[in-house]
C-alpha cells in the first residue's frame, strides 16, 4: 500500500502543492481583467487558479496515475471511490489573490476509502505550510 510511509507520502501531498504555488506567484497583483471570470456570483476564477490547478494536476496524473482527483476548476480526473482521491483547492482564497491581497492559499488534501488521510494548506506569501497525516 502507498501509505505504509505517510510522513514520506505527505512530503509528496506538499511538494505538489509548492508546484501550485509557484505557478500563482507570477500572477499575484499583474492579473489583467480579461484574465478574471465569475463562475457565478461572487465566484471568481482566474487564469492563476487554471495555471496552479494545471501544474498541481499534471504532478499527480505523473507521479500518481492510478488515484483519482476532484479539483475545484477541472472537476473529476478517474473518479473512483476505491482509489485514493486528491482533494484540490489551487487558489484557496481568490478574491483576495483578485484584490492583491496576500491572504490565499493552495490547499491539498488526499482521501482514502472515506476517510482524509492528509492535507496540506500552503500560505506561498509567507511559506508557511499547514500539514497533516492521520495519525501523525
Amino acid at each position: 500500500m502507498l501509505f505504509h510511509e505517510p510522513l514520506t507520502f505527505l512530503d509528496e501531498v506538499e511538494a505538489i502543492a509548492r508546484l501550485g504555488a509557484e505557478a500563482l506567484l507570477p500572477r499575484f497583483r499583474s492579473l489583467e481583467a480579461h484574465q478574471i471570470d465569475e463562475k457565478a456570483r461572487n465566484d471568481l476564477v482566474t487564469i492563476a487558479d487554471r495555471e496552479s490547478e494545471t501544474a498541481i494536476l499534471e504532478a499527480i496524473t505523473g507521479r500518481f496515475p492510478d488515484h483519482a482527483v476532484l479539483s475545484e476548476e477541472a472537476g473529476w480526473h478517474q473518479r473512483d471511490p476505491s482509489r485514493p482521491t486528491w482533494l484540490v483547492d489551487p487558489l484557496d482564497g481568490t478574491t483576495n489573490f483578485v484584490h492583491g491581497l496576500a491572504h490565499f492559499a493552495v490547499s491539498i488534501g488526499v482521501a482514502y476509502e472515506d476517510q482524509m488521510l492528509f492535507g496540506v494548506v500552503l500560505d506561498p506569501m509567507q511559506n508557511d505550510v499547514f500539514r497533516g497525516a492521520r495519525g501523525h
